[in-house]
């Protein structure tokens, strides 16, 4: 009785000069079975991504995404920031070793910096190499929706000693289709609550909010080696005779300078304030000397 066998690659060649049809045939069956539970695989994923709405998981899934579905062993993410100087930020970092990469240990340089990586406009994804090596050491993805770049990421470490190919190359198109629109559906959300949780008139966050965002910002900073500065401050009356130094200024007054300080900080910095006189400013990015200035 003829063996069927699960894997194409593991058929036994038919005698030299002479090719079984009954053996292409089942060759052909296998390969494109593996090929369609491949596509159930990668479309389990991009639903995936599209259910999550979180901004920090989202971008670890991705990279993971793109990881397991090219057989990459490393996946960085960079998130494009507009009012960043640089305009890119390090999000996410996913190894198939089932740890993170140590961020710190080297310096990453954004696919959009690296003069061997190119992508025709309007491609997901491009193989790049080494040099003048035909040989796809890389896969540099493109995030978009709606013609905006989001995110760039960076797959390395091919499984395969041939690298990366047209295979490799079509998964991550397919997880960057998927992984733009959840993208920026994940960063009107973070608006939306941002606008919910401020106050109207001043435009400062709540505490609770503040807090919640200062303990995410902390993991950022340890994780990938970033700068983080926390300023606090109380809005007090100029000293004068016959005043106590514990006299609270009016409220009107207050609201005036948390509105002028909301004006004058950075996109990306976030200022909160509790109703007596007491404010804190959280500075992303920004060392002790940035944070003075």
């Amino acid at each position: 009785m003829p063996q069927f066998i699960h894997r194409a690659d593991q058929i036994s060649a038919a005698p030299t000069g002479s090719v079984d049809p009954v053996q292409a045939e089942i060759g052909a069956l296998v390969a494109e079975n593996l090929e369609y539970m491949a596509l159930l695989s990668r479309c389990a994923r991009t639903l995936g991504l599209c259910a999550t709405l979180d901004l920090e998981p989202l971008c670890e899934r991705i990279v993971e995404s793109l990881c397991v579905e090219t057989g990459a062993g490393t996946a960085l993410l960079w998130r494009v920031e507009s009012d960043e100087s640089d305009g890119l930020h390090l999000a996410a970092a996913w190894s198939a070793s089932g740890s993170a990469p140590d961020l710190r240990a080297r310096p990453l340089v954004p696919p959009a910096h690296d003069a061997g990586a190119s992508c025709e406009p309007g491609c997901a994804a491009a193989l790049s190499g080494e040099g003048d090596s035909a040989q796809a050491a890389a896969l540099t993805v493109h995030l978009r929706h709606e013609g905006r770049l989001l995110a760039l990421a960076r797959v390395t470490n091919p499984a395969g000693a041939d690298g990366f190919g047209a295979r490799e190359l079509a998964a991550a198109e397919q997880i960057a289709d998927a992984a733009g629109p959840a993208l920026s559906n994940a960063l009107r959300l973070r608006v939306a609550e941002r606008r919910s949780f401020r106050d109207p008139t001043t435009r400062t966050c709540t505490p609770a909010f503040f807090d919640a965002l200062v303990a995410t910002e902390l993991e950022k900073t340890l994780r990938f080696g970033r700068q983080l500065s926390l300023i606090e401050g109380v809005i007090a009356p100029p000293p004068a005779p016959g005043v106590s130094s514990s006299t609270s200024v009016p409220r009107a007054e207050s609201e005036r300078f948390l509105e002028r300080l909301q004006q004058v900080v950075r996109g990306t910095d976030l200022c909160a304030a509790d109703g007596d006189g007491r404010f804190r400013l959280l500075l992303p990015e920004t060392d002790a000397l940035g944070a003075a200035v």
